[in-house]
């Protein structure tokens, strides 16, 4: 997992500004990694300009959360995002239920049909920088985390 980091606002947008001038790099710094590990999971921020088309990617999922501002703020972005992963989901939520079965109905195609769901353990996984996996291993989430990886696993294959 390489996450976005600790940066200044400056450092951000002299990244963005790189990116954009040199718009091959994400992909060669991808192609020395490849050869050490078999999965690369980026984090990237999709608001600045230079990161949205980096890097290139097997599976590409946007996060978002079953809430009224995601439904609003995706309305245009679904027909251009391919994938994306429901994050903090609560079934006990009314609203939450409601906005995933539009979802499902309108845009099934782009939906991750695996949702991860609010669970306490996260947080308290990510207070003791331990991965939640490993925390509680038997938790809601650790279990999402499998299917979903396990989803990304069939699903790389049948690009393959």
């Amino acid at each position: 997992m390489l996450p976005y980091g600790h940066l200044k606002p400056s450092e951000v947008f002299a990244l963005d500004a790189l990116l954009i001038e040199q718009p091959k790099l994400w992909s060669r710094r991808q192609a020395a990694l490849a050869k050490g590990f078999d999965w690369i999971l980026f984090d990237l921020p999709q608001r600045l300009p230079g990161h949205m088309t980096n890097p290139h990617c097997t599976v590409s999922m946007m996060v978002v959360n079953a809430d009224a501002a995601c439904h609003v703020l995706l309305q245009p972005q679904l027909t251009q995002t391919p994938l994306f992963l429901v994050n903090r989901f609560d079934a006990a939520s009314q609203l939450q239920r409601d906005l995933l079965l539009i979802w499902q109905q309108r845009y099934a195609h782009a939906l991750v049909p695996v949702n991860l769901h609010a669970d306490e353990a996260m947080a308290e996984a990510l207070a003791r920088s331990e991965p939640a996996g490993r925390y509680a291993p038997a938790s809601l989430i650790a279990l999402d985390i499998i299917s979903l990886a396990s989803w990304c696993l069939l699903r790389g294959r049948r690009l393959e």
